[in-house]
């Protein structure tokens, strides 16, 4: 069977790399000199929401030096003074790259944006050689399949908890649901109740407002 040769790279086919100057008098410097202390922290999903938020106040205010993020950087989070982003590898698409690089140089400062470009990904391979495709691509604008049920189903719910305004689910999942028995994870019975409750209440204005 032949291979598909652009799902793989072969590092024996590069040329011979010569040492890297930069990172070689990087190892070298003696960073005790430095009056600052480089302090960098995580900013994910895997931390909760009021972490996250005390990470991006001492970001803003330079207590600390960097945040090492996943997606949840993309979304609309204005660190005002961030004037640096390195992304790790090239995003998925072109509207990904805008969110990203988009979080620095607010308010029409200046900013350095780089990305890296893996030699063994493909993806990241077509766009080091195509850049102007990200850097400047078409953002296709979101759509939504209205024939995939499942889809509909969760924005609705989505829809109606919001309109509910059910104060205990302002809260995180870990305190919305009933983990006592891992194996059958279910709505703690008091939220259940309340949002029973609600929509029983509010019936006939969420049919008004679903025009049902």
């Amino acid at each position: 069977m032949k291979l598909d040769n652009t799902r793989f790279n072969f590092q024996v086919e590069l040329p011979q790399l010569a040492p890297n100057g930069y990172f070689q008098n990087l190892y070298k410097t003696d960073f005790t000199k430095f009056q600052k202390e480089l302090i960098a922290k995580e900013h994910t999903g895997q931390i909760n929401a009021t972490q996250r938020i005390e990470r991006e106040n001492q970001f803003r205010k330079g207590e600390i030096s960097a945040l090492y993020c996943s997606p949840t950087m993309e979304l609309g989070i204005d660190i005002a003074n961030l004037n640096i982003v390195h992304m790790r590898n090239v995003p998925p698409n072109a509207a990904n790259y805008a969110q990203r690089s988009g979080r620095a140089g607010r308010g029409g400062q200046t900013a350095l944006v780089f990305t890296y470009c893996s030699t063994m990904s493909p993806h990241d391979v077509n766009y080091f050689k195509n850049s102007a495709e990200m850097v400047a691509g078409v953002v296709q604008p979101p759509r939504i399949d209205l024939i995939n049920e499942e889809l509909i189903v969760t924005h609705l719910n989505a829809f109606l908890l919001m309109k509910l305004e059910i104060e205990e689910l302002k809260t995180s999942a870990a305190e919305v649901l009933d983990l006592s028995n891992e194996t059958n994870v279910i709505v703690q019975h008091n939220i259940l109740n309340s949002i029973k409750f609600s929509i029983s209440n509010s019936k006939i204005v969420l049919q008004l407002n679903l025009k049902i």
